[in-house]
């Protein structure tokens, strides 16, 4: 699976590209911020520690993304490709991505 990674502050065109992107090399674009409110939406057991960190003011660890990245794959283990929309931020979630992707062992718990 080949993975793209679209960085950009907010409001630079990265949804668009991403979605022009999408169309042209038939690829899955995931957006972070759009995957994180679902996954709160749905209260999902994700979705819920997410909601817990975000009411107390606190940025959402690297370790429970790494979770929701690696239920990312999971689900789009037949896919071409992805585009990653903002995600990895930090350069822990690089390597946690890094990680998931070279060890092909990325099915979620």
């Amino acid at each position: 699976m080949e993975i793209l990674i679209i960085t950009g502050p907010p409001y630079s065109g990265k949804g668009t590209q991403c979605e022009i992107l999408k169309d042209e090399l038939k690829f899955e674009h995931i957006s972070t911020g759009d995957r994180c409110r679902l996954e709160k939406q749905n209260e999902t057991e994700i979705g819920k520690i997410m909601s817990q960190y975000e009411e107390k003011g606190d940025l959402v660890p690297d370790s429970i993304m790494k979770n929701l990245f690696s239920k990312i794959l999971d689900e789009n283990i037949n896919a071409n490709g992805i585009i990653l929309d903002g995600y990895p931020r930090t350069e822990p979630q690089v390597n946690d991505l890094l990680e998931l992707v070279k060890s092909g062992n990325w099915k979620s718990n």
